[in-house]
């Protein structure tokens, strides 16, 4: 942007810039199969049982995010159809009138980035696959930035 500017800088009569959104991103260690691998391995927990520890973490993460709901009295929405999350928090949070604070929680089934264990003849292995599961959204209202995910 910064040399379109210099470029055109002789009709350019003033520029306007804001921030939209910001997206902070991180390094996920276990974003290969071979890595999950060696987790579990660390873990104690056999690539046969990959499966049922991973429904485990699941419930899980879905407890902590119903407890945080109700602990903060907002609600907790479990979607069985497809929609605009961001519109249904941005509405929720007009209705009740949150200027800063959790706004809800919402859980989806979408399909993600995960792991399949194939069987194989000395031993199973975890492919990469990406197939519905539970996504979880914590939605929040801060004063600067507005709604957040």
């Amino acid at each position: 942007m910064k040399k379109f500017i210099e470029k055109h800088n002789d009709i350019i009569y003033g520029t306007i810039s804001c921030v939209d959104r910001i997206i902070f991103k991180g390094y996920n260690n276990l974003s290969s199969a071979q890595n999950m691998e060696n987790y579990l391995s660390e873990k104690g927990v056999l690539l046969k049982d990959f499966k049922k520890y991973a429904i485990s973490i699941s419930t899980v993460i879905k407890e902590h995010a119903l407890r945080v709901a109700q602990k903060n009295e907002r609600p907790y929405i479990k979607s069985g159809k497809k929609f605009n999350k961001e519109k249904r928090a941005k509405e929720i949070s007009q209705k009740d009138n949150i200027t800063q604070g959790l706004v809800c929680v919402i859980s989806a089934m979408e399909s993600s980035p995960t792991f399949k264990m194939i069987p194989r003849e000395k031993r199973p292995k975890l492919i990469n696959a990406s197939i519905p599961q539970l996504c979880v959204y914590y939605y929040y209202m801060d004063k600067v930035f507005g709604l957040c995910i």
